[in-house]
């Protein structure tokens, strides 16, 4: 967090569902959405079971990056959610 608000215009937020500490990568991508709501979302889990689906509050604001991922489809889900329009 400290370093959206030092750093200035960030295009993309990339995080792992497991953080160390209280938030996870879910409810970091609310933050960010409440706060930046430009910035564009991308959540990795190497959990099976993870859906976005179970996170209605940020299907249309959050991509979901199953691992294992091929750097090809890394690169592709980075490019897609870049090329989204804005929400904000």
């Amino acid at each position: 967090m400290a370093l959206l608000e030092e750093q200035g215009p960030v295009d993309l937020v990339f995080t792992d569902v497991v953080m160390a500490g209280k938030v996870d990568g879910f409810e970091l991508a609310r933050i960010v959405t409440q706060r930046w709501p430009r910035i564009k979302i991308v959540v990795t889990s190497g959990f099976p079971d993870t859906k976005i689906d179970e996170h209605s509050d940020l299907t249309a604001d959050v991509r979901l990056l199953s691992k294992p991922y091929l750097k090809e489809e890394l690169g592709r889900t980075l490019r897609d959610a870049l090329d989204r329009r804005s929400r904000g």
